[in-house]
């Protein structure tokens, strides 16, 4: 018999550098083959010090010992106390930015042309508006803000030069707060404007979308109601010989990993913590779930996937009789925002799954131009990907197609007159 284990040793140390000399800056600047010559010629800890001690001693540098636990819960605290200050910052400009698009007088008759910005994509290195600023790694258009649009968003649509019209106030708000470096602020229709503004990264093929990506909050709204109603329809169509449920990700508040809908209501029996009977009682209590959902936090599909076929797994070693041993079948739906990618994470997950499981993928809103590959990927693991258009999508599919798609019907006052 013999046992493993793991063990990670830290040592804290503090270097207090003096003036040093020509050769302690070239012996300095060896340290990564100094240490690495020490931990392969030993490795206890007083030997360490003593050949480290030994090395200092030829240059202006002391070593002092410190309680490694006290030091990192002071730089805990100062971290902590850093990000509170960002936080009360970005709240304050949300506040601010709040008040000035309640403020915004909507013009029907305003025209495009009167709209300008700075185009982050026309942001060439050699603009004389781009300086050297201290703090920033980059040139950057001080006092100004920058715009990105996705190439299929035309800026000559009504709702997005509006947009751009009132966000352009936000240059006069965003340098009240000095302690935030960088600032964006991302609207529906697919704007970002950036703060200050800086060249964009040149593609060959833009496909930037602030609306696609995993926290850009893009399951709000239609995308949510499309989400959930899509999950019932299905659930609907199962009956008593199948077995179901239903999770979602990201899970509870400060909790990143998948969870089981019905995990949040400590009211349902334990059972609900894994697959139910599609029974009509088990379908109504998980509508009423789905229908409490809200989007928040940020995706991980990876880990997403991993959660549901760890699922697959437990039901098939189930000892219960009623379910497990007789399923056949096994089918993983999984609906999302136009955020999702195929990455090497999400491809092996897929790869690696049992042949008895099917997954079907559901991306919600216009493709952004992916689709077809990601129909490719998903076909390669004998699986499927589909997009499911929003509702304001399929009203933009339905355009030209005639007066018929709509009905009118004239209402009369048939009250006899005395």
């Amino acid at each position: 018999m013999y046992s493993r284990f793991s063990i990670v040793i830290l040592f804290g140390f503090v270097l207090s550098l003096s003036h040093l000399d020509v050769e302690g800056i070239n012996n300095l600047q060896n340290a990564k083959q100094f240490f690495k010559n020490i931990l392969h010629n030993t490795a206890k800890k007083s030997a360490f010090v003593n050949v480290y001690e030994l090395e200092l001693t030829r240059h202006s540098v002391s070593l002092e010992q410190f309680n490694l636990s006290s030091e990192v819960f002071n730089y805990a605290g100062r971290i902590g106390r850093i990000i509170k200050t960002m936080e009360n910052s970005l709240k304050m400009l949300v506040s601010w930015t709040e008040e000035e698009v309640s403020k915004y007088s909507w013009n029907p008759k305003l025209k495009p042309d009167i709209t300008k910005y700075n185009d982050l994509r026309e942001l060439k290195l050699g603009d004389k508006r781009l300086v050297d600023t201290p703090g920033f790694h980059f040139k950057i258009m001080p006092n100004k803000s920058g715009v990105h649009l996705p190439v299929e968003v035309y800026n000559g649509d009504s709702t997005v030069f509006h947009t751009l019209r009132w966000t352009d106030v936000l240059d006069s708000i965003f340098p009240t707060e000095p302690n935030l470096h960088f600032t964006y602020f991302a609207s529906l229709t697919g704007i970002l404007r950036v703060y200050p503004a800086f060249p964009w990264r040149k593609q060959n093929v833009d496909m930037f979308d602030v609306r696609r990506r995993s926290w850009s909050g893009s399951m709000t709204g239609q995308s949510l109601k499309l989400a959930n109603l899509s999950a019932q329809k299905l659930i609907e169509a199962l009956d008593v010989d199948d077995y179901f449920t239903v999770a979602h990700f990201p899970g509870a508040k400060d909790h990143v990993a998948p969870m089981i809908v019905t995990a949040n209501n400590e009211s349902e029996p334990i059972c609900f913590n894994s697959f139910v009977q599609a029974t009509r009682r088990n379908k109504m209590r998980l509508f009423y779930d789905l229908s409490t959902l809200k989007a928040r936090g940020y995706s991980d599909f990876p880990a997403s996937l991993k959660f549901a076929y760890e699922m697959f797994r437990n039901l098939t070693g189930s000892e219960r009789g009623d379910r497990g041993k007789e399923l056949r079948n096994k089918i993983l739906v999984l609906m999302t925002d136009n955020a999702f990618v195929f990455d090497e994470s999400v491809l092996s997950q897929l790869k690696q799954q049992k042949s008895n499981i099917t997954t079907f993928i559901y991306s919600l809103g216009e493709p952004v131009g992916a689709a077809y590959e990601h129909k490719m990927k998903a076909c390669a693991t004998n699986d499927y990907y589909q997009y499911l258009p929003t509702v304001g999508a399929v009203s933009n599919l339905m355009k030209g197609t005639g007066l018929m798609v709509s009905i009118s019907m004239p209402v009369y006052n048939r009250t006899v007159s005395r």
